[in-house]
């Protein structure tokens, strides 16, 4: 039986801030922490290089920011200065779930 740890998932996504397609794939994938208005998965990115450990937040957006995610915006806007204490996001993608709702998936850099 396959673990978490053992399972490679691959996804395609957008690199920030270029906005140029990728394809992800991650491994070691689990639960870090949850919320009500996300959860955060902890794991490692094998492709594209280099190979490091990622944050993966999900997100489930409000339906009035549908088209603007004011989350993103910020979180792009922190990135921009490099510092020690503030995450860099990488990639984004959005998801659609079981139940039709819009999924946003934030990789930060720690």
């Amino acid at each position: 039986m396959k673990r978490n740890q053992d399972v490679t998932v691959e996804q395609n996504a957008l690199a920030l801030p270029s906005r140029t397609k990728v394809k992800l794939k991650m491994c070691n994938l689990r639960l870090h922490s949850s919320g009500v208005f996300s959860n955060v998965y902890r794991g490692t990115i094998v492709e594209p290089e280099p190979r490091r450990e990622i944050a993966l937040k999900k997100t489930w957006p409000v339906k009035a920011d549908e088209h603007r995610n004011i989350e993103l915006i910020l979180l792009l806007a922190l990135s921009r200065e490099k510092h020690k204490n503030i995450v860099q996001v990488i990639y984004t993608f959005q998801t659609i779930s079981d139940r039709k709702d819009k999924r946003v998936s934030f990789f930060l850099c720690y």
